[in-house]
């Protein structure tokens, strides 16, 4: 038999075994630890290592035999490895007490080979290194079989790399999935709540019609009877009976306000003008208390793109808000401004202190601290605020009383 044939037969015999061991398991240094017991199998007792080098650092992956740190089996004046690395080439050393050049070899052994760790592009990634304790002589059959090891350790570290690579892509991708699927879900319930509250609505404003017409027959008879001469009794039931009607008629109003969908009709307002208006013509609700609506203005013109109705609307809900809300004989203060890139209104007055765990309820429909409110005040407020695309802020202290802040976005025309 030829030298090459008996080199085919060793790699083949070796090889076959290393086929068997698997890398994909994320287990790369079991299956390295395999490849070192091979090397040593195949030439002889002795001790094999290999060696990854990265970011211009050498690492020591495995010692066979080795401690539990590999590091401590093989020193870093240890240069043999780098020089296989640095040049790409197979090292053979008879004795290595005898030759310097490579710094010192690891204790009680003098005999080295040494192959690079080439991938299939032909990087060098490492080098497998076999040191024996006599002074020894290796075969060119000994450094084939060598490479074709170092060959499946090298293939071994490029698979698992991308192995890794694979499973980080994937974990990516599972969470973008997860995240989507969250999002679509999110997105699915919120049409399904639109649509129920769309039928939520549409029933409401069909049952508001039937409500007012009887409702309104009947506020024409309490009208009719508090023209005649009755009883005193009778009067004031006929006036109790006729503050429900009117409360039920304002109940029902803001019950098709929340039940509607809010179609807004944009204009350019500025901000200063409008709230003088606007609180004038409303300055009766303070006056009832003997308070007074104060403006905090800024010297400079605060202009906003809104619907003036649905502002008006906002504006007198938190206007009685505020004076129901406030001791008699004191002022609602109002200011406005830029925030970044919103506008703001902002009412505050002294009445008592909102408590915290009350605060984030103050827009839910029907939700309401007033004997006689009807709880959809805010939720209006709301609606329309999320309308504009904005949102209600709303603090409440000691230190500074109570706030209803309205930011509303800044657009350009």
């Amino acid at each position: 038999m030829s030298t090459q044939q008996n080199i085919m037969k060793m790699q083949c015999e070796t090889l076959g075994l290393v086929d068997s061991l698997s890398y994909r398991d994320k287990d790369l240094l079991a299956f390295l630890n395999n490849i070192c017991a091979e090397l040593i199998e195949v030439l002889g007792e002795g001790l094999a290592a290999i060696t990854l080098y990265q970011n211009n650092r050498k690492h020591i992956l495995t010692v066979i035999p080795g401690t539990a740190d590999p590091d401590e089996s093989m020193t870093v004046e240890d240069r043999h490895s780098t020089y296989v690395v640095s040049t790409g080439q197979p090292l053979t050393i008879y004795d290595c007490k005898k030759v310097s050049q490579f710094g010192k070899v690891v204790e009680d052994y003098r005999g080295y080979l040494g192959v690079p760790l080439k991938n299939t592009t032909g990087l060098i990634l490492g080098s497998l290194c076999y040191y024996v304790e006599e002074a020894r002589r290796f075969t060119d059959e000994e450094q084939m079989t060598s490479m074709g090891l170092a060959e499946r350790a090298a293939i071994a570290i490029d698979n698992y790399r991308l192995y890794q690579k694979i499973a980080a892509h994937n974990q990516m991708l599972e969470q973008a999935v997860a995240e989507r699927t969250q999002a679509l879900t999110a997105a699915q319930e919120k049409i399904v709540q639109q649509e129920r509250l769309a039928a939520i609505g549409e029933f409401a404003t069909k049952i508001t019609h039937e409500i007012r017409t009887p409702l309104s027959t009947i506020g024409l008879a309490l009208d009719y009877m508090k023209t005649l001469s009755l009883p005193e009794r009778a009067e004031k039931r006929i006036h109790l009976a006729h503050s429900e009607v009117n409360r039920l008629e304002r109940l029902l109003s803001e019950i098709l306000l929340c039940a509607k969908p809010i179609a807004l009709e944009f204009i350019k307002l500025e901000l200063g003008n409008y709230l003088r208006a606007a609180l004038t013509s409303i300055q009766h609700i303070a006056k009832e208390r003997n308070q007074a609506f104060i403006i905090d203005a800024p010297e400079q013109s605060i202009w906003a793109k809104v619907d003036r109705d649905k502002l008006t609307q906002v504006i007198l809900n938190l206007a009685k808000n505020a004076c129901e809300a406030a001791p008699n004989e004191t002022n609602i203060m109002w200011t406005f401004g830029k925030h970044q890139d919103h506008v703001f209104i902002k009412v505050n007055n002294q009445g008592e202190v909102i408590p915290a765990d009350i605060l984030p309820r103050l827009t839910d429909s029907f939700f309401t601290t007033k004997p006689n409110g009807t709880g959809l005040g805010m939720t209006v407020i709301k609606s329309i605020v999320d309308a504009h695309q904005g949102r209600i802020d709303i603090v409440s202290n000691t230190a500074s009383g109570t706030s209803f802040i309205i930011y509303l976005p800044m657009e350009s025309w």
